[in-house]
């Protein structure tokens, strides 16, 4: 186990999100059998008692409950909290050092904490009923550089982030590094999917200007053609005409290769041009 300083914290955190937290009961209830196994193995180093793990048969939940006055003292007394204090409140002296930061952190996510699925979205929140506690919390995580937003729903109080470093930056301070190391992958997951949506895009845009560009000049070269007007224009621009309707869906840069020797783009895109207006011009000479 870690230092008592750290166990204490750790388990200060987990009890903040307790069901029941109340100086004649606390009930925890989690979903998670490790969590519970935690939960156990904490309590007995941090306050010497050992806690009964009840499991519920109808729903599969595991059930942590004290209520015996001297377990409840011992943990108040650890913790030097006043049992008078009605609510919950957060007692800054017991996350003082940085190691004790993390350790409160890791039992706070345990207990009142949930994170989204990051290849869906970026979304860690702390949940808790009580006004005065969620902005105690939101000032802690402040002093550790992580600004949270808050927001009420259900009726609960929501510290939450939602950009990815200030995920990884609480995993990593609670010792989840694996945790931390999932948020950072699936980030570069995205954005190299990202890269490659925006690379075909750009791809696809080029690809349909091309293939309009051609239709133009296709049609225009045709025009002359029929009209006659396409013999008696020079050598370099027969030869353009020539390979454009030979090669009607061809790029510039293959378009180019075609000629001998072969001619470079701002060359060719001179000639078309030409071509293009010659044909403008046809047009309206027959109107």
């Amino acid at each position: 186990m870690e230092r008592r300083c750290c166990i204490l914290a750790e388990s200060y955190g987990i009890l903040l999100f307790a069901n029941v937290f109340r100086s004649n009961e606390i009930r925890l209830i989690t979903q998670s059998m490790a969590l519970a196994e935690r939960i156990h193995a904490l309590f007995s180093h941090a306050f010497g008692i050992n806690v009964p793990v009840l499991r519920n048969a109808e729903n599969g939940r595991y059930i942590i409950k004290i209520s015996d006055a001297t377990s409840i003292f011992r943990i108040f007394d650890a913790l030097n909290l006043d049992p008078d204090v009605t609510g919950i409140r957060l007692n800054s002296a017991l996350v003082e050092q940085p190691c004790c930061q993390g350790a409160f952190l890791r039992g706070a996510f345990l207990s009142g904490g949930s994170v989204a699925d990051p290849d869906a979205r970026y979304h860690l929140e702390f949940s808790t009923p009580y006004r005065s506690f969620s902005d105690a919390l939101a000032s802690l995580l402040e002093t550790l550089s992580l600004t949270p937003r808050i927001t009420m729903r259900a009726g609960k109080y929501m510290i939450y982030f939602k950009r990815s470093e200030a995920i990884e930056e609480i995993f990593t301070r609670a010792g989840a590094h694996q945790a931390a190391l999932t948020i950072m992958q699936a980030k570069v997951v995205k954005e190299v999917r990202n890269s490659v949506n925006r690379y075909v895009n750009c791809e696809t845009a080029n690809i349909s200007k091309t293939v309009e560009a051609a239709r133009m000049q296709n049609r225009a070269i045709r025009r002359l053609l029929e009209s006659g007007r396409l013999d008696t224009l020079p050598e370099t621009l027969r030869q353009t005409a020539q390979l454009r309707l030979e090669n009607p869906e061809a790029s510039l840069s293959a378009l180019g290769l075609m000629f001998s020797p072969p001619v470079n783009r701002a060359t060719l895109n001179y000639r078309l041009k030409k071509l293009l207006e010659l044909s403008v011009q046809l047009c309206g000479e027959e109107e």
